[in-house]
């Protein structure tokens, strides 16, 4: 399945408020698995390459090498070609559960405007047998590269990568067919999703808007505040054995309607009605405080374990996991308190990481019912949890320090993630922590905008991405006693072209529960790009996944 190919030029919209740097998606989740894919090691079937047809020699003029000092040239044959097989059974995990990518990229020229450059890139199987292809086509150039980018997701079954090197000479005496800094790399993506969903109340439409490319997510509405979930396609369950979905409202609405959603399962939720044992959305609403269901538009992630990503499922006593993936080793959960106001608040430590200066934990409710999870980020040393965050579920009639014991889903998102663009945010709209040189704006009482530049010097909207948002403040007023706790808020965004001054922006809205008013407050963000990639930090990404 083609994901992304060619160059890419975003719609330029103009912004003078805030801005946001937001860090080039650059795939660094493995080193280049190509050898040689330069030339600049001859011979070529010494080093990395078969030749099928003799005669492959290197250049190093008309035109100039992309890099170093030298590139591949096809000889003198009518037709050539040379292609070189990867083995990626190192990925067979997260191949085989449709979450594994590959780039290909590179630089194809010519003399003149006759013969003809061309890549082939085949997924293929243990028989040898071709899945998936991305082909760049025959192209002509005279003497000046043409970069092509491709990334496509691993078929099921996919063992082997051949690269395919295929020169055409309509022309003269040499087959000019030429090739350059050629790559594959492996990238690990979580997939992203906005979803539409009507009407408010009774059965809904549930559509999805805009995912990560190719990527083949798969929403129903099963019934009133209920939407089951399936990737790759209708057919198959995401399941909570592998790994953890995030999700928010992204719908801004006036204080009476508004809403909120869990991500249930059959670990957090036995015996639920699930899509073939697989997650679910839950959306209820705060009018009159009642906790009925009813239907609100969404936006997910879905970060698998087999990438790397750190997470899991809290049981309800906050004892232990229900399933979880990656967590350092010695990594607890606990009560903060055992009994009184406090009960219900778990202390969430993942060993050697501290919770202000080392990344961001994104936490949902796994209930089926009208629950709303926050992760308090702690700022005091002397607070008992100093080093752990501090979660807790309210219901959403509940108000401060009346927390609600059951299951909770999270996801820790380092800082060093290659392609973040996000971080903690204070409650009047400082940097307690990020990366990327972002400013965000508080807008008003609970209303915070975010501004992200694209890659092409425009700006980003609701057709680029999602916000992953967790509130994140802990109210401390010293070492024990009544007034210290998590902050009672609920969280939710929808882009605004209207926002700052008519350029456009995310906007993101905080409510103090129970009322569902608005109310400044401390979270966490992180921008998820539809055809961009968020990589974990760390070795090849193949073969770490860990359930307890």
């Amino acid at each position: 399945m083609t994901v992304a190919s060619g160059l890419r030029v975003g719609a330029l919209k103009v912004a003078a408020v805030v801005v946001v740097l937001c860090l080039a998606s650059v795939a660094q989740a493995s080193a280049d698995l190509l050898v040689n894919g330069s030339g600049e090691l001859s011979p070529f079937d010494e080093n990395g390459w078969t030749k099928v047809t003799d005669g492959w020699a290197q250049r190093s003029s008309a035109p100039s090498p992309v890099d170093g000092s030298a590139y591949f040239s096809a000889g003198t044959n009518a037709t050539a070609e040379l292609y070189q097989d990867i083995d990626v059974s190192a990925y067979s995990a997260a191949i085989g559960l449709g979450h594994q990518l590959f780039t290909f990229a590179g630089y194809l020229a010519g003399w003149g405007s006759d013969d003809m450059a061309r890549v082939v890139v085949e997924y293929r199987d243990s028989g040898g047998g071709v899945l998936s292809s991305y082909d760049t086509g025959d192209l002509t150039s005279s003497q000046a590269w043409l970069y092509r980018e491709n990334t496509t997701l691993a078929p099921a079954n996919t063992t082997t990568i051949r690269v395919r090197l295929i020169s055409t000479k309509n022309a003269g005496t040499n087959n000019d067919g030429y090739y350059d800094n050629l790559s594959l790399v492996a990238l690990q993506a979580p997939m992203a999703a906005r979803v539409d969903v009507n009407p408010r109340s009774g059965t809904p439409t549930a559509s999805i808007t805009n995912q990560t490319t190719g990527a083949n997510l798969w929403v129903g509405g099963g019934n009133e505040g209920d939407f089951f979930l399936g990737y790759p396609g209708d057919s198959v369950p995401i399941l909570q054995s592998n790994g953890v979905i995030i999700a928010n409202c992204n719908e801004l609405t006036s204080r009476t309607d508004r809403g909120g959603v869990a991500v249930v399962g059959n670990s957090s939720w036995p015996g639920g009605s699930s899509f073939n044992g697989g997650m679910w959305i839950a959306s209820f609403t705060s009018a009159g405080n009642t906790g009925n269901e009813d239907n609100y538009d969404f936006s997910f992630g879905w970060f698998p374990y087999t990438l790397g990503w750190i997470g899991g499922h809290i049981n309800a006593a906050g004892t232990g996991f229900d399933g979880s993936g990656n967590l350092p080793a010695g990594s607890t959960v606990s009560n903060a308190v055992s009994g009184g106001v406090h009960e219900g608040e778990y202390l969430l430590t993942l060993d050697g990481i501290d919770p202000r200066t080392d990344g961001m934990l994104f936490v949902v409710d796994g209930r089926n019912g009208d629950n709303v999870a926050v992760a308090g980020v702690p700022s005091l040393d002397t607070i008992e949890g100093s080093n752990s965050w501090h979660i807790a579920a309210f219901d959403e009639s509940a108000n401060f320090d009346t927390y609600e014991q059951g299951q909770v889903s999270f996801l820790y998102v380092p800082y060093s993630t290659e392609g973040l663009c996000g971080g903690w945010i204070g409650s009047d709209g400082t940097k307690k922590e990020s990366r990327g040189e972002f400013s965000v704006t508080r807008a008003g009482t609970g209303q915070y905008e975010l501004v992200i530049p694209d890659d092409a010097g425009g700006y980003h909207d609701d057709g680029d991405g999602i916000l992953l948002l967790t509130v994140a403040k802990l109210i401390e007023n010293g070492a024990t006693g009544d007034g210290n706790g998590v902050d009672d808020n609920a969280i939710a965004w929808a882009y605004d072209a209207a926002a700052n001054g008519g350029d456009g922006a995310f906007v993101v809205e905080t409510y103090d529960l129970y009322t569902w008013g608005d109310q400044d407050t401390e979270f966490v963000f992180a921008f998820v790009r539809y055809d961009g990639l968020l990589d974990v930090p760390g070795p090849p990404l193949g073969t770490i996944f860990v359930v307890r």
